[in-house]
């Protein structure tokens, strides 16, 4: 071998050691590049897979959510005619026993406009009270004429207990009257039923209204806190208005105001209209 040759054989060596870096380098690159795509697209597969379940799972509970509020609102339709049936079913059960019944009459009595304030209360009591016995049938207040129905006095008096025992009786009737109403008038409010159902259920408070008992039945409600705030003041609406609606006419007119200055009379509490709606249904302290 020349020299020449000598000299040119180291350099072709370190050529080729090069050459293999390099390639090995390349290789090493590609490799890494090629395992750094495959990560990035398993990492996006993830992502994706992720966000697929994401959107499945919230239009799942979407779906979900809508079926719900129908079946809330099928329920919310179901449980209010239940309610608004049960309530008209005591209604018919009230009104059964009042047309089978005739003693229970004496509460729709129409007493005559022409008979005041004053004596109205005794007129009616003596309708119901046969033998005219004047410890009844002399009422000044809601609160008297109570007394005369529950009070001692009365149960423990075996004569009168028969003689009241037709109070009693209208009591108890005008009384489950009364909270059927107030039912009807919470249930109103609720929007379980509506404007044209309640025009009848008023009708019944107009019609009983200008009854002793039942304005006794009224005092004893309100001062048992069994009458909320709101039917107080339709009650008062109804008994004591200045300027009541439905009057037809003039003879409508005396009678709503005979029976409201007797009211007013009987029941002296409730001419503080403010004061009485307030008041309603807290204890007094």
């Amino acid at each position: 071998m020349n020299e020449q040759e000598k000299n040119n054989a180291p350099q072709s060596n370190d050529l080729n050691d090069q050459t293999i870096d390099s390639a090995i380098k390349q290789n090493s690159d590609e490799v890494y590049r090629s395992n750094d795509l495959k990560l990035k697209r398993r990492q996006l597969w993830v992502s994706s897979g992720s966000l697929l379940v994401t959107l499945l799972s919230a239009a799942f509970i979407i779906n979900q959510l809508k079926i719900n509020q129908r079946n809330l609102t099928t329920n919310t339709t179901a449980l209010k005619e239940t309610l608004r049936n049960e309530l008209y079913n005591a209604y018919d059960v009230y009104g059964k026993e009042s047309r089978e019944d005739d003693e229970l009459n004496y509460l729709w009595v129409h007493v005559p406009a022409n008979i005041n304030a004053a004596t109205y209360c005794k007129e009616v009591m003596e309708l119901m009270i046969k033998d005219k016995d004047s410890f009844l049938t002399k009422n000044n207040s809601a609160e008297e004429l109570y007394e005369k129905i529950w009070g001692y006095e009365i149960m423990s008096d075996t004569s009168r207990i028969k003689k009241t025992r037709l109070l009693r009786k209208i009591y108890l009737f005008s009384e489950g009257n009364l909270y059927n109403v107030h039912k009807a008038f919470d249930f109103k409010e609720r929007g379980i039923l509506d404007s044209i159902d309640w025009i009848s259920w008023k009708g019944t408070i107009k019609a009983m209204t200008p009854h002793p008992i039942f304005i006794s039945v009224i005092w004893s409600g309100y001062n048992s806190h069994y009458i909320s705030k709101g039917f107080a003041k339709f009650l008062y609406s109804e008994l004591c208005s200045k300027n009541p609606e439905g009057l037809k006419n003039q003879e409508d007119s005396l009678y709503y105001f005979r029976n409201k200055d007797f009211i007013l009379k009987f029941y002296p509490e409730i001419q503080d209209s403010a004061s009485w709606v307030d008041n309603a249904s807290s204890p007094k302290s």
